[in-house]
């Protein structure tokens, strides 16, 4: 019986998921991929509170989102 070698196989697959992990797009570092922030009347981030209160000057400010400036609310770098 004759030996098959699967070596050349495995590299193509290796170098072809390289190649598609190359093109997946980097998540947002100033939304963390969520595609929005919310801040309060201070500026401060504020998603993920529990509560709408400013932690600068604690006045009740709501919980409005708003689109990420940096990524244009995709989530991603590069895809606004």
């Amino acid at each position: 019986m004759k030996e098959f070698n699967i070596k050349p196989i495995i590299d193509v697959l290796d170098k072809a998921i390289k190649d598609l992990e190359a093109l997946r797009p980097e998540v947002c570092e100033y939304c963390n991929g969520d595609g929005y922030n919310i801040f309060s009347c201070c500026g401060d981030d504020i998603k993920g509170n529990d509560v709408d209160l400013c932690p600068s000057c604690f006045e009740q400010c709501g919980m409005e989102q708003e689109d990420c400036e940096y990524c244009g609310g995709t989530g991603f770098k590069g895809l606004e």
